[in-house]
């Protein structure tokens, strides 16, 4: 190893410490001797200058230093141990090895000892050993009980200043931990940003309203141009305004942020009112972006806010699934108030926000910013700023050719090229180093990646690279110490012997497979701890060309990670990257035996991630597999596992069977739910508090079954009804005893069960919660329910002012292709219909259809032309047409409907 590596190697650690927490927690065991004092004209310039090294240093005093001088590190505790023990130590050989002979040495060990009691007169410590014996050149000590209580109640009282003890136990949530992540990211990315003041000064020209008009802005660019670094600055700029309500989500800077889904759930999170409901799934999201967006801005208003200002940088690293890269999500008209910044590559993200050839021209789409190619004296000015850092420079002929490369506009490029001229050893070709670095900024990466394999641990280095661009969120130094332990470290090579100890790679060679990615690398997250991705996505193209070009090698690693997080332990590390290397890898058999396992099912079925449990079942064959799957895993798992007790088994069946009704698998859920209720009526009798979770589970169930059937006509239907009238009694009655604090839960308990009811009393102690907690969304869902209880009264005008009530907070609250806004529809349509056929008023069949068709129209958006909700309200489309006498319109829609359907 060279100079350069075992100095970076050890510095580097404690730079790390630095930047992760201002004041290491740092120990320096000071003794009589002074440690290796290298040659300064070894020491490499830039090392020199980094470290402020001074001629006589030793390593061990540049840690010193490092870690614990500079600055006033009120973490660092530094332990002088007393020579008293050396009078008792007979063999010269030892004692020559325990003390320093060279007096220049031991003159600068005095000086290192006086400046440490002078700078930290309360953190330095004397402490003595006992001398126990010498057997075969070695020196056995004793007595160290009350140094390492001194050290153990150091660190206690340090750590407990920065984790105060009132904190523990208090758990962050998911809005909390989200936004953390991407705040970092921000910070990281906004410390320095040059060349790009027009753009600011543009982009707050556009909040600040210069720009008058309401549309998105758009910042396009090619990979590299600073984008990111440009976002990130104008962000921490706005969040000094008190004007503003902000919000920034970072595409692709940490886990899970590529997902459309979690970034439209970190925005509800933020700006929705608490107790509002989330939509379920992504395609009900998407449609409820728009009136989230509206509603968030009118909320801000109320709040004192001049605008809501929204950055969602880097579009085009969505996960394309389905039309997200479409962007319908995403407002073209912004509600008054709000400003929306978001930047993205060439590609089907920026063309969706461009304008269409035959568009008027006062009907702009967005505002487009290109961030253009940083002019030549800024390109000067970087690289002039980079190498400085390390005591380097370039002479003008060298600056010349360096950035007239067509890259060299790319801010990117020309971080990636500085650091390869800055480790280049031979000053007589630095010339020509500079004429043969590549234009582009694959290639580029590509020189730079080849070297440092080379340089800093060949296969390691390989398999690092491919490890984390192969994993779905990145990976833990923890998970990587072990991964680069298994063998062979990559495809084809040779089992190595020394590689690992007791089943991890060892730090040492580690810190140097760490040094040369160093810059490429970044944790995701608020701590080092985090897991490691690459700091930038071209860094993935460039690892892909290089060793995952075909889909053996990438096969390969997927491989390679299922093999290690099969045997994971940390349940929620296995979820996240388990059966996604699985899906990867084509293995449906291991995926399914994967997300039956009851830990797997558990970690999964959570708000954030069973979106993707239910995507995996999609990939494996469809929901009906997964029910019967589930089914049969469940029963094996109770008898193998002999759980006879009812307490023991009837929580785990509730939460599958709720899967269940979530993916429509209605029959099955039915069956697990009612053995369920069954036994623990048996067991309990009808009060105990264990009926809640399941009885309002079935409640959902027949509710959400009923809406299947042709109202009131199909015979599936009556049997929900009267189900759903004896089980929601039961619901009713155990939800009030044991909840009626949580009055946004029972509210809903209510409003489900006030369905198949005889009266309104649950639909009206419903409403009067909602409206009494300023549930808006519970509102209109009752408004609705109430309505169509009392569709027959003598007077007509009550539940039509419940209905247009319910749709007016629906539209607001839901947005138009909404379930809730459909059967608003539907419901007040089916008032007008049962009235026609009383009286025969042509008025309310005309009406009846505008609503019905409004009913189809949502239902074809959300849910798709051949759901069993769509077949039933087609029909009703249909049937009222011919009532009318409009056959042929009702032959249009007659065209549409499948030949065979249970709704029908």
């Amino acid at each position: 190893m060279s100079i350069r590596e075992t100095l970076t190697t050890c510095l580097s650690e404690l730079d790390r410490c630095r930047e992760e927490n201002i004041y290491p927690y740092f120990l320096s065991l000071v003794s009589e001797r002074f440690g290796w004092v290298p040659k300064i004209e070894e020491i490499p310039d830039d090392i020199r200058a980094r470290y402020k090294w001074m001629p006589g240093m030793s390593v061990t005093t540049s840690e010193i230093m490092v870690g614990g001088y500079w600055g006033q590190n009120r973490n660092a505790l530094f332990l002088m141990r007393t020579p008293d023990y050396l009078d008792h130590v007979k063999d010269e050989k030892v004692k020559s090895y325990m003390t320093e002979k060279n007096d220049d040495h031991k003159r600068s060990l005095s000086t290192l000892k006086k400046k440490l009691r002078t700078k930290y007169p309360k953190q330095v410590h004397d402490y003595s050993c006992t001398y126990e014996k010498e057997a075969e050149g070695k020196l056995y000590l004793s007595g160290f009980e009350e140094m390492g209580k001194r050290v153990l109640q150091h660190f206690k009282t340090m750590l407990s200043l920065q984790y105060p003890t009132d904190s523990l136990g208090l758990s962050p949530t998911l809005k909390d931990v989200l936004k953390l992540e991407h705040e970092t990211f921000m910070f990281q990315r906004s410390q320095v940003l040059l060349g790009r003041e027009e753009s600011v000064q543009m982009i707050h020209s556009y909040i600040d309203d210069t720009v008058k008009e309401h549309v998105p802005l758009v910042l396009a660019g090619f990979p590299g141009s600073g984008k990111s670094a440009l976002i990130a600055y104008t962000v921490k700029q706005c969040l000094t305004n008190k004007k503003y309500k902000v919000f920034y989500h970072f595409i692709g800077a940490t886990p899970g942020s590529t997902d459309l889904f979690q970034i439209l759930q970190r925005f509800f999170l933020e700006f929705m009112p608490e107790g509002t409901k989330m939509p379920d799934d992504l395609q009900e999201m998407k449609r409820y972006a728009h009136t989230m967006f509206k509603y968030a801005a009118q909320v801000a208003k109320k709040e004192g806010y001049q605008k809501i200002v929204v950055f969602l940088d880097a579009l085009n690293q969505m996960d394309d699934d389905g039309d997200a890269h479409y962007l319908v999500w995403l407002p073209k008209k912004l509600p008054e108030g709000m400003r929306i910044i978001v930047s993205t590559l060439e590609g089907k993200c920026l063309n969706s926000l461009r304008d269409d050839p035959d568009r008027k021209s006062d009907e702009k789409k967005s505002i487009e910013l290109s961030v253009d190619p940083l002019v030549k004296s800024i390109r000067k000015n970087i690289v002039c700023k980079i190498l400085a850092e390390y005591n380097k420079r370039l002479d003008d002929e060298q600056l010349e050719i360096l950035t007239d490369k067509p890259d060299a506009g790319r801010p990117l490029w020309l971080t990636v090229a500085c650091e390869e001229l800055r480790v280049f050893g031979e000053f007589r070709k630095l010339t020509q180093k500079i004429r043969d670095l590549p234009i582009d900024m694959i290639g580029l990466l590509q020189v730079v990646l080849g070297r440092i394999v080379k340089d800093h641990g060949n296969e390691l280095v390989q398999a690092t690279l491919c490890l984390v661009e192969t994993s779905r969120f990145g990976l833990l130094e923890t998970e990587l110490f072990e991964l680069l332990a298994m063998q062979p470290s990559i495809p084809g090579a040779k089992i190595a012997d020394d590689l690992a100890f007791e089943g991890r790679l060892p730090m040492a060679k580690w810190a140097l497979v760490y040094v040369g990615l160093r810059q490429f690398l970044r944790p995701c997250g608020s701590s080092g701890e985090g897991r490691l991705d690459f700091h930038h996505r071209t860094m993935s193209k460039a690892v892909r060309k290089m060793y995952l070009s075909d889909q053996v090698a990438q096969r390969w690693w997927h491989q390679r990670l299922t093999e290690y997080f099969d045997k994971c332990t940390d349940m929620e590390r296995k979820a996240e990257e388990l059966p996604y290397h699985l899906e990867c890898s084509a293995d449906k058999e291991k995926l399914k035996e994967v997300l039956l396992s009851q830990d797997m099912f558990k970690e999964m079925y959570k708000d954030n991630s069973k979106q993707q449990l239910m995507k995996y079942w999609r990939f494996i064959g469809g929901y009906q597999i997964a029910s019967e799957s589930y089914y049969d895993s469940l029963k094996r798992f109770i008898t193998d596992n002999n759980l006879t007790e009812v307490l023991d088994w009837a929580p785990i069946q509730s939460k599958t069977a709720s899967f269940l009704v979530d993916i429509g698998e209605y029959t099955i859920a039915e069956d697990m739910l009612n053995e369920v209720i069954t036994t623990l009526v048996e067991k309990y009798g009808k009060d105990s508090k264990e009926l809640c979770e399941p009885t309002y589970c079935m409640v959902n169930l027949l509710f959400k079954k009923a809406l299947q059937y042709v109202y009131g006509a199909h015979p599936g239907y009556r049997e929900c009804r009267i189900k759903g009238l004896k089980i929601s009694e039961l619901c009713v009655a155990v939800n009030k005893k044991y909840f009626s604090k949580d009055k946004q839960y029972l509210g809903r308990v209510l409003l489900t069960c006030g369905y198949f009811e005889r009266g309104t009393s649950c639909l009206e102690e419903a409403m009067n919660m909602f409206e009494n907690i300023n549930d808006q969304q519970g509102l209109a869902v009752a408004l609705y329910m109430l309505g169509e209880k009392n569709q027959y009264h003598s007077d007509l005008s009550i539940p039509t002012e419940m209905f247009n009530k319910s749709m007016g907070l629906c539209s607001s609250m839901f947005g138009k292709f909404h379930l809730n806004t459909a059967r608003c529809a539907q419901l007040h349509g089916q008032m007008l219909w049962n009235n026609w056929t009383n009286n025969r008023k042509p008025e309310f069949l005309e009406n009846c259809l505008v609503l019905y068709q409004q009913e189809v129209e949502i239902l074809c958006e959300v849910q798709g032309d051949l759901h069993p909700n769509t077949v039933r309200s087609r029909e009703d489309v249909i049937i009222i047409l011919q009532n009318l006498g409009r056959d042929e319109e009702a032959k249009k829609y007659q065209d549409q409907q499948p030949n065979e359907h249970s709704a029908l």
